[in-house]
C-alpha cells in the first residue's frame, strides 16, 4: 500500500489463490471514506480441471452460466472497479478450449475473448463472439459462432449463430433472446445444403443408406426449463438422390409388405420430413416421398408416406466429423489477448 493522501491509498500487489495455482497482479487505489476501489488487474492462465481448480471457486460470477464441471483454460485481464455495491469493468475474460454443458447440450472446444463491462451485475457491450467447436444437442453440430450481448436483468441476446453439420450451414433467421427470468424463448434457424450421405454415414444402424440434398427450417423454443424443443422442423429435397432400406428382420414383420418393397430402392425426386418433440429426446417424424425403383421412369413415381418416433442421440453417433476450424477473428483475438 502507498498512502497517497489521509483517505486514499494506492496498491500494488500479487495475490496468490488455490494453493497458488492462480495468481493476480493488482495494480490501483483504494478510498477508506468512500470504500471504493479502482483496479488494474492480470490473472494469467490457469485450468480448471475436475480434480484441481473449480469454476465455483476460481470464477463464482460465471457459475450462473456454465456447468460446475467445466474444464479449459481461462484467464482475465482489465479494470475492477468497486462502487456503489457494483463492480465494473471492463474486464476480457479469455476461454481456451474449454469443455461445459448447458442442460444436457454439451459444448467443447470453447474458444474467445468476452469483454465484461460489469461484473457485478454481469453485463457485456454488444457483438460479444465465441465460438464452439463441438456443439452437441442430439445432433452434433461444428463450428459453431454465437455473436451475442449480456443485458444485466434481461438475459442473453444473441444477435446471431452459425453452425454446421454434414455440410450443412445452419444459421439463426433472426435475433433471439434468452432471458434470466426462465420464461420460454423461440427462435428460427435455417439448414441448407445437408448431405444425406455424411447423415447416413453417421448411423449407428447400416440399414438405411442415402444420397441427396436437404435443406431445412426450424422453429425452436428454449423452455422454462432450459430444455430444447423442437416446435417444428421441415426438410426438403434440393437436390435429389437415392434411398435403399434393408429393415431388420424384426421390423421386417411389422412393415406392410408393399411399403417395404417400395423403399428397398427408390430414386427419390422429392422428399419432404417434418420433426416436432425434444432435441434430445423422442422425435416425431412424418416422412413423404416421390419416387419410382430403379429402371422405371418418372411416370412410375409413386406417392409414399409413413411416420415413426425416435431420438437422436439413439439414431446417430455422437462423435463429431471433419475438424475444428478456428475462424480467423477469434484466433486474431486469442493472439491479441496473449501479447
Amino acid at each position: 500500500f502507498r498512502p497517497q493522501n489521509q483517505h486514499d491509498f494506492g496498491v500494488d500487489s500479487t495475490v496468490h489463490i488455490q494453493n497458488g495455482l492462480i495468481s493476480a497482479k493488482i495494480n490501483g487505489s483504494y478510498s477508506l471514506a468512500s470504500r471504493e476501489c479502482d483496479f488494474y488487474i492480470v490473472v494469467p492462465k490457469f485450468m480448471l480441471s475436475e480434480d484441481g481448480i473449480q469454476l465455483k471457486s476460481a470464477l463464482p460470477f460465471l457459475s450462473k452460466y456454465l456447468a460446475e464441471d467445466t474444464v479449459g483454460t481461462f484467464a482475465a485481464k482489465g479494470r475492477f472497479a468497486v462502487k456503489d455495491g457494483n463492480i465494473y469493468g471492463p474486464m476480457n475474460i479469455l476461454l481456451e478450449n474449454v469443455d461445459t454443458s448447458w442442460k444436457n447440450i454439451k459444448f467443447n472446444k470453447v474458444n474467445g475473448v468476452i469483454t465484461l463491462s460489469s461484473l457485478l451485475p454481469v453485463e457485456t457491450p454488444s457483438n460479444q463472439q465465441i465460438f464452439v467447436g463441438m456443439l452437441n444437442a442430439g445432433l452434433p453440430f461444428q463450428n459453431a459462432v454465437f455473436n451475442f450481448q449480456i443485458a444485466s436483468g434481461k438475459g442473453i441476446d444473441v444477435a446471431n449463430a452459425r453452425m454446421k453439420y454434414a455440410d450443412g450451414q445452419f444459421k439463426s433467421i433472426k435475433s433471439f433472446l434468452i432471458p434470466f427470468d426462465n420464461k420460454p424463448s423461440r427462435f428460427l434457424l435455417e439448414g441448407n445444403g445437408i448431405n444425406l450421405s455424411l447423415i447416413t454415414n453417421d448411423l449407428k444402424s447400416p440399414s438405411l443408406r442415402m444420397d441427396g440434398i436437404l435443406n431445412s427450417e426450424w422453429q425452436l423454443t428454449l423452455t422454462d426449463t432450459k430444455e430444447l424443443n423442437i416446435d417444428q422442423a421441415v426438410f426438403s429435397t434440393k437436390m435429389p438422390g437415392t434411398l435403399h432400406f434393408t429393415p431388420s428382420k424384426e421390423l421386417q414383420n411389422k412393415m406392410d409388405p408393399q411399403m417395404q418393397a417400395f423403399l428397398k430402392d427408390v430414386i427419390v425426386k422429392n422428399m419432404k420430413i417434418t420433426a416436432k418433440g425434444p432435441i434430445d429426446g423422442a422425435v416425431s417424424f412424418d416422412v413423404s416421398i416421390t419416387g419410382h425403383t430403379p429402371l422405371e421412369t418418372s411416370e412410375n413415381d409413386q406417392d409414399v408416406s409413413f411416420d415413426f418416433k425416435g431420438d437422436f442421440r439413439s439414431f446417430l453417433k455422437q462423435e463429431t466429423r471433419g475438424y475444428v476450424e478456428l475462424p480467423p477473428d477469434i484466433l486474431q483475438a486469442l493472439q491479441s489477448f496473449s501479447k
